[in-house]
């Protein structure tokens, strides 16, 4: 028993841990997948090599995870094992017992004749560089060996801000500002209508609700046990501020951004933490909720935002008709006998409502898709290289445009790489989309190339936590959340393009100067006036 209890990451004699928790949801995954396709039968997009390559991913995860126990990385491989989780296999799992209209997305981002045989050559390269990004990874660890914390144990807290009004105020200030800049100049965070004067020039990229969130949650998420009721209010306050904030901005990700963030958080402060079974499991089911209800909120608004945008007059009534008709009267199964379900007799369908919910978590099909299919080979060879890239880089960090050939970011090129659009309609009508690691990878690099970027970034990722965390004292931990964070989530999963990915590790981390520096300063000021008035 005690030898389980050691698997799994207890600490006191329990096994319910964010390791352990991802471990044994791993092994489900692996019997999963089988018992999917004999149970509901196998769908248009599989066979069962795709069921079997569920399967491996799944033990592949489970493998990584008990290595990296052994050598001290469990913080970094539990983040990139738990998004793999959330993020890959239940796509995995659509494209093995759903049908073709539930996982449209794919047909809409590569226009082609999608075969069971092009979704496993795609797995094929996604299960090949998840190998070699977690030996990177562990090969960090065995660099380092003798320089971790034993069981990722926890370390300083990163800045000590005593009065929770500083972060209240800070929090209102950044938001204001940010949402003067989003909304009222109109750089919405939904819709590309940009004034030309304003954009990727330094002033919008001072203050950051995202980070806001993210440096109040890293400050006080440590010491929620030793807050009082007054303070857990001033918390679930800016929580809920964050939400709205959000939501005014016409995102629709607000609540899984809150989510991967706590996971972050919890993950930092040590993978090996016992959590209460009963409050995750009363929180798992509102989180969902919350964020479906979003989703069709933040679309309803993302709407009202483009009539804005194509200077249309959007009264109230028509924003309440379009609210009703995507999420009110939504159909969230379809009725037995529907079309989908003559076609493809026996497999679950679900209706074009829920499909959306389940598309925002198509990230699989982008580095699928970059590798089975060729796209325009004169569009990516002008684009899609590091010259270019460089360029595009240094528009975005100065003010002007020094490279005016560059002037598109390779985030937004996946419409004229895949879809045969021109300059003229991205800069008009799309936002940047996902290439993750894996696609970019391949793409910059081809296979071999490609197995080489991913082993560095792996280790490149585990040695910046370790290497540069331990010379920063009481930032440490501060600094393990961004690279846990930013690291995994940013930069290998939702990983826009290298140029992308540079310009926002700099703006995030000149972002966090800002806001901690705000929080500091009114930190001060809010206790040299509480002396003066003692």
């Amino acid at each position: 028993m005690h030898k389980l209890h050691s698997l799994f990451g207890r600490t006191d004699g329990k096994w319910f841990t964010p390791f352990g928790l991802l471990l044994i949801t791993s092994l489900i995954w692996a019997v999963a997948f089988p018992i999917g396709a004999l149970v509901v039968g196998i769908g248009v997009h599989a066979n069962w090599l795709t069921v079997l390559y569920g399967s491996a991913m799944s033990l592949l995860l489970a493998l990584g995870l008990l290595v990296a126990r052994r050598l001290g990385t469990v913080e970094i491989m539990t983040m990139l094992v738990g998004l793999v989780q959330l993020f890959f296999l239940p796509r995995h799992m659509q494209y093995v017992i759903m049908t073709r209209a539930s996982v449209r997305n794919l047909y809409v981002l590569f226009p082609v004749k999608w075969t069971p045989e092009m979704i496993n050559l795609g797995l094929t390269w996604v299960l090949a560089g998840t190998s070699v990004l977690m030996f990177g990874i562990v090969t960090a660890g065995y660099v380092l060996r003798g320089r971790l914390k034993p069981d990722g144990a926890p370390v300083a807290r990163a800045l000590r801000i005593p009065m929770l009004p500083a972060v209240v105020l800070a929090s209102v200030v950044v938001f204001a500002v940010d949402c003067y800049f989003s909304l009222y100049l109109g750089q919405s965070a939904a819709m590309n209508c940009v004034d030309e004067t304003i954009r990727g020039k330094w002033l919008i990229h001072f203050f950051s609700g995202d980070m806001v969130l993210f440096a109040t949650m890293v400050i006080f998420g440590p010491s929620l046990r030793k807050l009082t009721w007054r303070q857990y209010g001033w918390f679930a306050f800016l929580i809920f501020a964050y939400l709205i904030y959000t939501l005014a901005l016409g995102s629709r990700g607000g609540v899984m951004r809150v989510a991967v963030i706590t996971f972050a958080l919890l993950v930092a402060w040590n993978p090996l933490q016992i959590l209460k079974a009963r409050l995750v499991l009363s929180l798992a089911p509102i989180v969902i909720i919350l964020g479906v209800a979003f989703f069709f909120i933040g679309t309803n608004l993302r709407y009202l935002q483009s009539s804005a945008c194509a200077n249309r007059q959007t009264d109230l009534s028509e924003a309440v008709s379009i609210f009703e008709q995507n999420f009110l009267s939504a159909q969230f199964l379809d009725p037995v006998g529907s079309e989908a379900g003559k076609r493809d007799a026996g497999m679950i369908s679900l209706s074009p409502t829920l499909a959306k919910v389940f598309d925002r978590l198509g990230v699989l099909d982008y580095p699928i898709g970059v590798v089975v299919v060729p796209g325009d080979a004169g569009a990516k060879a002008q684009y899609m290289n590091w010259t270019y890239m460089a360029k595009n880089l240094m528009n975005n960090l100065v003010i002007g445009v020094p490279f005016p050939e560059a002037e598109i970011m390779t985030s937004s090129l996946m419409p004229i790489i895949y879809r045969g659009f021109d300059e003229r309609h991205v800069r008009e009508n799309f936002l940047s989309e996902m290439w993750t690691l894996w696609g970019s990878s391949y793409v910059l690099g081809g296979p071999v190339g490609g197995i080489l970027m991913l082993f560095a970034a792996g280790f490149l990722l585990q040695f910046a936590m370790v290497g540069v965390g331990r010379r920063l004292g009481s930032f440490e931990f501060y600094w393990k959340c961004c690279c846990i964070w930013m690291g995994c989530a940013v930069l290998v999963f939702f990983h826009m393009a290298i140029d992308h990915a540079a310009f926002v590790s700099f703006v995030f981390f000149f972002q966090s100067c800002v806001v901690l520096g705000l929080m500091y300063g009114l930190d001060r000021l809010l206790s040299a006036a509480r002396k003066g008035l003692g």
